[in-house]
């Protein structure tokens, strides 16, 4: 991805083994240190197929019994539902 990618919004599909790869490693550090339940990619950015790529690539680096729910979500709805959920708390506790 170049500078003229990012002005114009074009984005780059994750396809790559090597690009597939280096994600499963990111995964992996996140398990070593937080060890989290669920790693959440957003939907805009990734399908359904890559992402079992990534699972299946994280079992080169740890147990399955460690490896957390790999999901997608929509980030854009996500923002949006933590910020009426802050306006109502506010309401609610004010």
């Amino acid at each position: 991805m170049n500078k003229d990618d990012c002005l114009t919004g074009d984005k780059e599909v994750i396809s790559e083994d090597y690009q597939i790869d280096a994600i499963s490693r990111l995964v992996t550090s996140f398990v070593a240190i937080i060890n989290p339940h669920t790693i959440i990619f957003c939907s805009d950015e990734i399908e359904k197929e890559i992402l079992n790529k990534f699972a299946i690539a994280s079992l080169k680096y740890i147990p399955s019994e460690h490896l957390p729910e790999l999901t997608m979500s929509d980030w854009k709805q996500d923002y949006l539902y933590g910020l009426q959920r802050l306006c109502l708390d506010l309401m609610i506790n004010e």
